[in-house]
């Protein structure tokens, strides 16, 4: 008996409000994750020779990518600042913020050692502006990787992994930054099934359809299920690809799963 009732106390959901206070944690944890996931998956691309262009090549590939689509299919926002300039600019302060810290932390000059030439400071030329056009950023992401050439292959090496990773970051926060003005669509389609599903709830009530006791709980968990999947393999995905292929079916099962939850609601509001 006393079993039963500590197993039920175990499984039962916590507070709505709990969940609401933890939520931009575990979005935080989310993104994290990704971008560590994002990261190995490049360098393991690297190492085995899985990329068609040498180096971080493939890297600084996929990031021009994100903005291309970004460029040529989301010129507008409900902040008033296009999509791909806020993107870059979140992309760019959190890359000076990295390096700056990883210099600090005397990474660069312990990696300068290993080799005749150094290259700190090597990405404050990367996004200098938005105004430079997608062509500007290509060119100093080319000239980035130029200047990172060194005798040392051991000091190469490194420095091409440590390319890699940042400009993997900067996929990440630019995907993060899309992801983040996909909202709107989640909680627009999201509404709206849910008013349906409040409809035929009350349809099926009131017409003495059959009802189910699990199905509720079965549909509910989804909700949470598809928007982190869609978000975690958007965000760490190796290669560019285009948002509307991953936010709209995202969203539409969201959806799919919001209607059925509360279709088969079966509480009395």
């Amino acid at each position: 008996m006393a079993s039963n009732e500590s197993a039920g106390a175990q499984s039962a959901p916590q507070p709505l409000h709990w969940q609401i206070a933890f939520l931009p944690f575990v979005l935080l944890g989310l993104a994290i994750g990704a971008c560590v996931s994002a990261i190995m998956i490049e360098w393991a691309g690297m190492a085995l020779g899985v990329w068609d262009l040498p180096g971080a090549g493939h890297a600084r590939e996929t990031l021009v990518g994100d903005i291309q689509y970004l460029n040529a299919d989301f010129t507008r926002s409900i902040l008033g600042v296009s999509p791909v300039e806020l993107a870059v600019i979140a992309s760019r302060t959190t890359t000076e913020w990295i390096v700056l810290k990883i210099e600090s932390l005397g990474v660069m000059e312990m990696m300068q050692q290993l080799g005749q030439e150094g290259s700190s400071g090597v990405f404050s030329s990367l996004f200098k502006s938005v105004d430079t056009g997608l062509s500007s950023i290509s060119a100093n992401a080319a000239e980035t990787s130029a200047s990172l050439a060194a005798p040392n292959q051991l000091y190469h090496g490194l420095m091409q992994y440590f390319d890699a990773a940042i400009y993997a970051v900067q996929t990440v926060v630019v995907r993060i930054v899309v992801a983040i003005l996909s909202l709107p669509a989640y909680l627009l389609i999201g509404l709206v099934c849910l008013l349906d599903g409040i409809v035929a709830r009350d349809l099926r009530r009131f017409t003495a359809a059959n009802e189910s006791s699990f199905a509720y709980h079965r549909y509910k968990p989804w909700v949470v299920r598809f928007f982190v999947v869609s978000w975690y393999a958007y965000i760490a995905w190796p290669t560019s690809i285009h948002p509307n292929a991953v936010f709209v079916p995202s969203a539409l099962l969201c959806g799919w799963a919001t209607f059925n939850t509360a279709k088969w609601f079966k509480k009395f509001f």
